[in-house]
């Protein structure tokens, strides 16, 4: 008697869980992604509306919750530290995007190369 070979093992199933993770770090990495580069431009904006004021004194610049009067100089200093450090954040952000979704690949070659079209491993971003 021929062994089925579409029978689900307990690799299979851990496979699947795995696969299940992984896609629910994907989607979580694409938010704060998409979070962290609409940062990104609202702070290329400020840098911008920074160097076109013409006015001379004090800028406000927000601090957590609240305002503070800084010189323009003192804003673009913590303006472009702030930058980098969210840059550094989605440059590190893209990188692990990439070795999930490198993971997930793998995955699915496997899981579709043994289940074939009785399994559906595609996502709505997917299409």
């Amino acid at each position: 008697m021929a062994e089925d070979s579409t029978a689900m093992t307990l690799e299979d199933v851990a496979s699947i869980n795995k696969f299940s993770l992984l896609n629910k770090q994907r989607h979580a990495l694409k938010d704060e992604l998409r979070t962290k580069k609409e940062l990104l431009g609202n702070m290329q904006d400020a840098a911008q509306e920074l160097m076109l004021s013409t006015e001379g004194g004090c800028v406000r610049y927000l601090v957590g919750e609240m305002y503070v009067e800084v010189t323009p100089e003192e804003a673009e200093g913590k303006l472009e530290v702030e930058t980098r450090r969210v840059e550094d954040h989605v440059a590190s952000l893209e990188s692990q995007l990439s070795e999930v979704l490198e993971a997930i690949t793998r995955l699915k070659q496997r899981l579709y190369a043994k289940f074939r079209d009785t399994i559906n491993l595609e996502d709505e971003d997917d299409k």
